[in-house]
């Protein structure tokens, strides 16, 4: 996943848990999906046909992005030549823009709390 492509993204919204999200989608103007961060042990889940459809089949008989890399049954590069973190592999657009989303806010709200966090080094 570029990170071009996910610094245009709308933000991930907070849904009803600490690791839910709304994702707002990149080709369906109106559309948002439900992303979970913890399902399928950390790979994550959304409601999206691109996950749906390639990934959660796999996810589903247990391959591992390991495995799913390995056995080349993902790409890594999308139609614009643009390559996919391997530890991505079976995540959608969605998913990883909600796992930045997720690392920004714990990161904000643990700066709050540390002394001199606004220094640097």
């Amino acid at each position: 996943m570029s990170t071009q492509a996910l610094d245009q993204a709308d933000p991930a919204v907070p849904y009803d848990a600490p690791l839910r999200y709304h994702v707002r989608s990149r080709t369906r103007v109106h559309d948002t999906y439900l992303v979970g961060l913890s399902e399928y042990n950390g790979t994550g889940f959304c409601q999206c046909e691109d996950f749906v459809m390639r990934f959660e089949p796999l996810l589903r008989r247990g391959i591992t992005t390991e495995q799913a890399v390995a056995e080349k049954l993902v790409k890594l590069t999308n139609a614009k030549g643009e390559t996919k973190d391997p530890a991505d592999a079976l995540r959608c657009f969605h998913i990883c823009w909600a796992r930045r989303q997720f690392t920004d806010d714990v990161i904000a709200a643990m700066a709050k709390k540390e002394p001199h966090a606004d220094t640097p080094f």
